[in-house]
């Protein structure tokens, strides 16, 4: 059975004959165009319908690096992963064949062409700053219980925020909810980081579960009982808070036997040489710049979106390097 990527190039092979070479003048001139021409109006189309989408299938893949031959295992909660890079490969092959210089620069799934350091995604972390004073975030900082020279565990980096778990947290059960032998007597009970009616939860836990009571310690607060976390939250994915960046310093960048998940959102694009970071929304309005279209939606399912309101990011894509 042929793959995505076999039958993209297949179908798309005819393309090539026929697409026209886009090169930096070309490409330059059409974004000035662009820029200059009137902003049309927005259509009105009917709201999106609710739709089921299946689960994806829970299994490891081994990436094979194109360049070094280094094969790298992803774990079995890689949730899709190899199903994204055939439609970035395949994405890559139909712009190709539109005439626009541009390949996928896999390096980042390869853990001996890039590093965790390399990418810049930390595993882990120390909070170095407290969080700017705003009536926003104040009580939930408060109650997360996150204090200059904790130790947290990065769970997801972003480019201006982070999702980050306290390293060793202990958790807290209102009384109200727990027995003396640990059963949870209430539905949906919030499992907290702090002793606070209004603190961050960390997790769920049903009724009828059943928690691992913790020695009282001295201060404890009355009406408040510590527990260990059941090894599905400890396994699993607690609920994490987003922190600023500069909240977190004496990063460690550290994988285990299996690849890190985040290593995917480091695709890169090349594009008549240069590299910009991959999206998949990039597909679609690549594709619409090039048959120029004054439209990347045209209303028909939505709101109308302009091709001239994407110029931030087609100049992004397309435009010259910085010098």
């Amino acid at each position: 059975m042929k793959t995505q990527i076999e039958v993209g190039v297949a179908v798309l092979s005819a393309l090539a004959a026929e697409g026209k070479n886009f090169d930096r003048d070309e490409l330059n001139a059409m974004l000035d165009k662009l820029a200059a021409s009137p902003e049309p109006k927005v259509k009105h189309g009917p709201t999106a319908m609710c739709y089921s989408m299946a689960l994806p299938e829970r299994k490891s893949f081994d990436y094979l690096c194109k360049k070094c031959g280094t094969r790298t295992h992803y774990p079995e909660n890689c949730e899709g992963l190899e199903s994204q890079l055939a439609f970035y490969r395949d994405s890559a092959v139909k712009l190709r064949g539109m005439g626009l210089d541009i390949k996928l620069d896999e390096s980042a799934l390869c853990r001996h062409c890039a590093s965790l350091k390399d990418l810049g995604i930390p595993t882990a972390g120390v909070i170095v700053a407290e969080p700017r004073k705003t009536p926003d975030n104040k009580w939930v900082y408060e109650s997360f219980g996150l204090q200059v020279g904790d130790s947290v565990t990065v769970k997801e980096w972003g480019r201006r925020y982070c999702s980050v778990l306290p390293r060793d947290p202990e958790y807290w059960i209102s009384e109200k909810f727990i027995d003396k032998d640990g059963h949870v007597t209430g539905d949906e009970v919030n499992v907290r980081y702090l002793p606070l009616v209004k603190g961050r939860g960390a997790f769920f836990a049903k009724k009828g579960d059943v928690l691992t009571r913790l020695d009282a310690r001295p201060g404890d607060p009355a009406g408040w009982v510590r527990v260990e976390a059941p090894l599905r939250i400890l396994t699993g994915s607690p609920n994490a808070y987003s922190v600023e960046l500069t909240m977190v310093g004496n990063r460690v960048y550290e994988e285990g036997e299996d690849a890190h998940l985040q290593r995917i959102e480091s695709l890169a694009w090349v594009i008549n040489g240069k590299r910009v970071l991959a999206d998949r929304s990039d597909v679609e309005l690549l594709e619409k710049f090039m048959k120029g279209n004054v439209y990347l939606r045209d209303g028909s399912d939505g709101d109308s979106i302009s091709m001239k309101s994407q110029l931030p990011r087609l100049r992004e894509l397309l435009g010259e390097p910085k010098k």
